[in-house]
């Protein structure tokens, strides 16, 4: 039996069903969930998804982000949900601890359990592994796995809408390496059923507080240090500049692909002051794998021109290690 039958039995048997995303959710990990929903609740199934903490008010814009259940202020219901439940699918993710507050109860869970990711690693507690590493999104593996379980002809608009929004994000509006003729086709497809572009674009996109403009505009003039000889630049921002501005969930969302429009810059990390550490986003163009850096010198990874990281040294500290490391690049 090969894993879409498999799938496609556990699917029929299960009574409840719960679909799980990453911690600070973006907008693939929102999109992937979404479009996994409406199809599973348009077959029939009682479905759940469950996202650990809040996600940006950018993504609430797309069809029943209102049905999504956020755990943290809400763990004894969590818990139950995730009790009840004898389906879980793990989107966007491959090993519990991404979703940080919601790994405890996902781990106690005795469900059936089915990840769909595409980054690096090899999960080993799951049931069943639909993971494609290098794949654009999970939106696009999403869209592959409905399409196998079905057709084609089950991607409604609501669905189209969601895995659209995550496969806009994750590729850097069709910018990023992971953007294959395959991606587009899906994108085509999507469109087909009603989609439209500028509509998600300003959802996602164009849809900044006057705060947050502002924000980002004191991050570049302010905050931007560039290593010239390295094509790098580089942002760190206290816990204080974070806070005096009113941001919201996913405030930071994007502000590390600001100093990659600058023609001399290759690679681009932002550093953010959290409470007991530095968290880390790197990207890169062309063929700098930016996730090897990431991984070796900052227990991070993800793909090749888009990672994540962290520290828990000072920030006079972290920039200091930065600066020893960038020929390790």
């Amino acid at each position: 039996m090969n894993k879409i039958d498999v799938l496609k039995e556990q699917i029929e048997k299960a009574k409840k069903i719960v679909i799980s995303t990453h911690v600070s959710p973006d907008g693939d990990a929102i999109g992937s969930s979404l479009g996994l929903y409406h199809y599973l609740i348009n077959i029939g199934k009682s479905v759940t998804v469950i996202v650990p903490n809040e996600f940006p008010t950018f993504l609430k814009w797309m069809p029943k982000t209102d049905e999504i259940f956020v755990y943290e202020g809400n763990e004894e219901e969590g818990k139950k949900i995730t009790e009840a439940a004898d389906l879980i699918f793990s989107l966007d993710y491959n090993e519990p601890h991404r979703t940080a507050m919601y790994s405890k109860t996902l781990e106690a869970s005795n469900a059936y359990k089915v990840v769909i990711d595409h980054h690096i690693g090899e999960p080993t507690w799951q049931n069943l592994n639909l993971s494609v590493v290098g794949a654009s999104s999970t939106c696009e593996l999403i869209f592959d796995t409905i399409v196998a379980l079905s057709s084609e002809e089950y991607i409604n608009q609501d669905i189209a809408y969601s895995l659209y929004s995550g496969l806009l994000t994750d590729t850097g509006s069709f910018q990023f390496s992971a953007t294959t003729p395959k991606v587009h086709i899906i994108a085509a497809s999507l469109l087909s059923k009603g989609v439209q572009p500028d509509l998600v674009h300003n959802h996602i996109l164009n849809s900044f507080s006057e705060s947050r403009l502002k924000f980002f505009g004191f991050c570049i003039n302010k905050k931007m240090k560039i290593v010239a000889e390295k094509k790098l630049a580089y942002i760190f921002l206290t816990k204080k500049e974070l806070n005096s501005y009113s941001l919201g969930v996913g405030g930071t969302e994007g502000l590390v692909n600001e100093p990659m429009k600058i023609s001399d810059i290759d690679i681009s990390i932002l550093f953010k002051q959290d409470k007991d550490k530095i968290k880390i986003s790197f990207r890169s163009k062309k063929d700098i794998d930016i996730s090897k850096f990431a991984s070796a010198y900052f227990e991070g990874g993800g793909h090749k021109n888009a990672s994540g990281g962290v520290s828990y040294l000072t920030i006079e500290e972290t920039e200091k290690k930065l600066l020893l490391l960038i020929n390790k690049i």
